[in-house]
């Protein structure tokens, strides 16, 4: 579960057409600000591969050990948050 305090690493940028594969390593979060993201998150014979279509504004919580494929529809701007330090 995430919470609103996240913290973002950085804004990364996408051109339209463009695609990128990346493996989660810890939980995060992908928010889309501009443009749209078509993702299609690994799949395996018990669980078939799932696409999901991202919107500005829009996000979707990624696990520990999944990987993705994102593509930009459009020039397309996004984060990878990561849940804020829990506090002692």
């Amino acid at each position: 579960m995430f919470n609103l305090n996240q913290r973002s690493s950085a804004q990364w940028q996408l051109a339209s057409g463009h695609t990128l594969r990346r493996a989660v390593g810890q939980p995060r979060l992908l928010r889309v600000a501009q443009g749209q993201l078509w993702v299609t998150r690994d799949g395996s014979l018990q669980a078939p591969a799932v696409d999901v279509l991202l919107k500005p504004g829009e996000s979707l919580a990624l696990n520990c050990g999944e990987a993705v494929v994102v593509e930009a529809w459009g020039d397309s701007a996004f984060e990878w948050l990561e849940p804020a330090p829990k506090q002692t």
